[in-house]
């Protein structure tokens, strides 16, 4: 079997993982960059490591992005445990919500994006006033926070 091509390779595997594989071959001892330009795209090897690179730094503030936002949104659902009718404080919890949920749509996180738009459905039913806090609202947010951390 003969091994695929570049443009098979591209249409099966996002940029990001095309990255992540030459970045491999470029780790093995007797790899030698090349100087010239490959690939239909005639970008140097150097300029992909350089956005493999970028591409970390960005996954890395991605993550501590959402790291803040989650315990954002944890501390305004406690707080709306004890003062349900705080309008600011769920707006907060809304808001941090919505920055997960962008985020993650940003890197391609879809799943994420998914499961918060259906979290911040319920946030947006208590904020428009169709659904009251209530134990079982805020067990739902919380249990909902603990799927958006696995998924991140």
């Amino acid at each position: 079997m003969a091994d695929p091509t570049y443009e098979e390779l591209k249409t099966a595997m996002t940029r990001e993982e095309v990255l992540e594989q030459q970045l491999a071959i470029m780790a093995l001892p007797d790899f030698n960059l090349p100087t010239e330009s490959w690939g239909p795209t005639d970008e140097p090897m150097a300029t992909l490591a350089a956005d493999a690179e970028i591409l970390a730094a960005a996954r890395e503030g991605f993550l501590a992005e959402a790291r803040e936002q989650m315990q954002a949104f944890e501390s305004a659902l406690l707080v709306m445990e004890t003062d349900p009718g705080d309008a600011e404080n769920l707006n907060a919890a809304f808001r941090a919500a919505h920055t997960i949920k962008g985020t993650a749509g940003l890197f391609g996180c879809d799943a994420v994006v998914a499961f918060t738009h259906d979290v911040e459905t319920l946030m947006e039913e208590l904020r428009a006033g169709r659904r009251a806090v209530d134990a079982e609202v805020s067990a739902a947010l919380l249990e909902g926070l603990d799927q958006m951390a696995v998924l991140i």
